[in-house]
């Protein structure tokens, strides 16, 4: 068998959007209902799945390809995610392909995810980052520690308690309103003052003409 004995069967996506409020659980599943829908193929004869990993779907997890297959409910025997930055999608198709060829799986599902931005929130990290560490080397790299554990975190969390995607963000932004808040408060302290109360003016008497 050769890799032109290989075919794409099936094409999915989910619409592109801003702010999304489902997270990539939801969104998995809705792609492979479609696939299932569109090639005919049933799901239990589907036994390989590539994923395309980007942090910021939550492909931190070294297990970020396993995991998804067991939240979709597919019993693979091939399971793969690759990081090759933009090109992570074709890289995704080829090493399906090839797992085929091989005879490591049958039925491939390279599952790429597509975002309309370059740096999907980032740059927000980092500002975080910088406040938490005090701008200090030292610092920023045990900011940098904690903000990866809440990174993982909050993937646990929605993986485990079926929780949004959202909390990671919000865990994020109560730091940083922590941080802000304990700043103000230490350059600019509270001070309760007595209402200052003035003597009243000495009344002179009225100097009769001569």
């Amino acid at each position: 068998m050769s890799l032109r004995d290989s075919a794409i069967v099936a094409y999915a996506e989910t619409k592109v959007m801003e702010k999304s409020d489902r997270d990539v659980w939801v969104l998995a599943g809705e792609i492979l209902e479609s696939l299932l829908d569109t090639s005919g193929v049933a799901k239990d004869e589907i036994d390989g799945l590539v994923m395309a990993g980007l942090t910021g779907t939550g492909a931190a997890n070294p297990f970020w390809a396993q995991t998804t297959a067991d939240v979709l409910g597919l019993e693979v025997g091939f399971c793969e995610q690759v990081h090759t930055g933009g090109c992570s999608a074709v890289g995704a198709v080829a090493r399906a392909a090839a797992a085929i060829d091989a005879g490591m799986c049958e039925v491939a599902g390279p599952i790429g995810m597509l975002q309309p931005v370059v740096s999907p929130g980032y740059g927000f990290a980092a500002i975080i980052v910088a406040f938490v560490g005090r701008l200090h080397p030292l610092g920023i790299v045990l900011a940098a520690l904690l903000m990866s554990l809440l990174y993982l975190g909050g993937e646990a969390a929605q993986m485990q308690l079926s929780l949004p995607s959202a909390v990671t963000g919000l865990f994020q932004g109560l730091l940083l309103f922590y941080v802000l808040a304990a700043d103000l408060f230490i350059g600019y302290r509270l001070k309760r003052t007595d209402p200052v109360v003035k003597a009243p003016a000495p009344i002179q008497a009225a100097q009769e003409p001569a």
